[in-house]
């Protein structure tokens, strides 16, 4: 069984500095195939220290040498094109001929961002205004938990070709669900659903959960309580209204979840609590968008 203890960085392959182990699943029938080691915060400080070292001399590239790199991973790529067919297969449970469908295009997104690259101009001009384009540093490339080589090339050839450096991080489970959650205010699907949205079984998502310690009750209080606070503090919405879009039957009901939240009556908040209250990171989320 194959384990991944490293990161890439800086050009190099590196050890870990987290801990946490993410098992890989086999969907088709549910035996651990890999393990690998989860980066950390010191993980992540030392990537994006790495990507911002290397971003002035990469954004003084010239278009023909970012178009030769990008070329040069189109080959590698290529390359091991079998070797990435076979690992959708196993870990999505893709049948061969969607996942050679699939796979088939990962190598192909580099080459279109060498040819989008050479058709865009960077310098534009109307009236008296000229408009420059120009690298805007480190990109943080974000790709879902089961991501697949496809997402990971076409982001990475975005970067490349705009002359930025890049880091590279995974979405959790958690943070996925919350997003499509916070999306679709007042729907607040059972777990089977939420499943289906995220491609994988009702048990691979518990067991994903599980290694993330958490589980979809949770998440989804979470989100219920960062909704709440954002109506109650930004809108002018009624307790009754604001416990209909969150799911619940009632404004009594919504009441006493919210005082197990915060330890705080819903009126309280919208009369002396006029203060942004501990909430989690997904109501920081939602409050800068």
């Amino acid at each position: 069984m194959k384990t991944i203890t490293q990161h890439y960085i800086e050009g190099a392959f590196v050890e870990s500095h987290g801990r946490e182990v993410m098992v890989s699943v086999n969907p088709a029938n549910d035996t651990a195939i890999a393990y690998a080691m989860m980066g950390d915060e010191e993980d992540a400080r030392r990537a994006i220290g790495a990507a911002r070292h290397a971003f002035p001399g990469f954004a003084r590239t010239t278009r023909e040498e970012r178009a030769t790199l990008l070329r040069r991973l189109h080959e590698v790529v290529a390359a091991r094109i079998d070797d990435l067919i076979a690992a959708m297969v196993e870990e999505y449970g893709g049948t061969v001929q969607l996942s050679t469908l699939i796979v088939k295009s990962d190598p192909e997104s580099l080459l279109q961002a060498v040819k989008a690259q050479q058709e865009l101009p960077l310098v534009r001009t109307w009236n008296k205004t000229t408009v420059y384009l120009e690298p805007v540093r480190v990109a943080g490339l974000t790709t879902a938990w089961n991501a697949k080589a496809l997402f990971v090339c076409a982001k990475l050839a975005s970067a490349i070709a705009a002359g930025c450096t890049a880091v590279e991080h995974g979405r959790s489970i958690t943070a996925q669900i919350q997003r499509i959650l916070i999306d679709r205010p007042g729907w607040f699907p059972n777990v089977e659903t939420i499943a289906a949205q995220l491609s994988m079984t009702p048990r691979m998502l518990h067991r994903r959960l599980e290694a993330e310690q958490t589980t979809y009750r949770q998440v989804v209080s979470k989100v219920r309580m960062s909704l709440a606070i954002q109506y109650l503090g930004k809108t002018r919405m009624t307790n009754e209204e604001i416990a209909a879009q969150l799911g619940y039957s009632d404004a009594a009901n919504f009441r006493h979840a919210f005082i197990r939240w915060t330890g705080k009556r819903p009126s309280d908040y919208r009369t002396y609590e006029r203060r942004p209250i501990a909430a989690p990171a997904v109501c920081r989320e939602i409050t800068r968008k």
